[in-house]
Parts: C-alpha cells; structure tokens; sequence
C-alpha cells in the first residue's frame, strides 16, 4: 500500500510539472509576411503561389498561399496557425497547374523552388510577433 501511495504521488507530481511547463501550449508561432521585388514593391503578380518553409533541426513544413497583395500566413497543422519556432528555409512555387486556370503570369527562376537554394530564412521566435519580407528577384 505505501509503495502504491508513493508511485501515485509521483504521478501527481509530474502531471503537475507537465501542466506547469506548458503542455498544452501550441507547437507553432504565427508567422505572416509579404514578398517583394528588389525595388521594395509588392509581388502582387505571385498571387496563388505558395510560401512554403521547412524548419531545420525537425523537417516541419508550414505553407501559405501568396494573395493579391504579395502577402502570406503561415500554417503547418491548419491553414493560418503558423510555423515551428527556429531558423526556417523558405521556397516558393507557383500552384500545380489545371485545366481550369491560366498559368501563373510570371515565372521565377528555378532556384526559388527548393528551400537549399532559395537563399530564403525566416527566423520565428516565441513570444514575438513574427513578421518578415522576403525579397525575390525576377531572374
């Protein structure tokens, strides 16, 4: 009986830790930008691209989809919930292409579309609200 009073008591302990250090806190940080030409203007033309970034140290993957105005939102488990704290590799590709839809009206040079080659980070933190510009060239 006391063995058993002793192993329940630690359980109570750890869950109480558990709780304490924020278990039930969310995995992801928001993370919302805006893409931009080399002259500072918005990349208005990239709309229905995506935003794709891979955190380094676990290989989470969070995207957003660029809107007209070159701005995105971040989402790894639902759309618009954010990315994993850290150093993230950034890429960016156009949506695969349908029937329906015109081909995107501007193409980016192949280095964009692999996170290795971009040249794109984003660094999102805890605590912080993470907003970023990323600047993209045409060629």
């Amino acid at each position: 009986m006391r063995g058993m009073l002793h192993t329940l008591s630690r359980i109570a302990t750890l869950a109480g830790l558990l709780a304490a250090v924020g278990c039930g806190s969310s995995p992801t940080v928001p993370v919302e930008g805006r893409l931009v030409w080399p002259d500072g203007s918005p990349a208005r033309e990239l709309e229905g691209y995506t935003v794709e970034a891979t955190s380094e140290g676990s290989k989470t993957t969070a995207r957003g989809e660029i809107d007209k105005e070159g701005q995105f939102r971040l989402g790894t488990f639902k759309i618009g919930d954010g990315a994993e704290p850290g150093t993230l590799r950034v890429c960016v590709f156009p949506r695969p292409p349908s029937e329906i839809e015109p081909p995107p009206p501007v193409q980016l040079p192949a280095r964009y579309a692999q996170p290795e080659s971009s040249g794109l980070v984003i660094t999102a933190e805890r605590g912080k609200r993470n907003v970023v510009t990323l600047t993209i060239a045409r060629q």
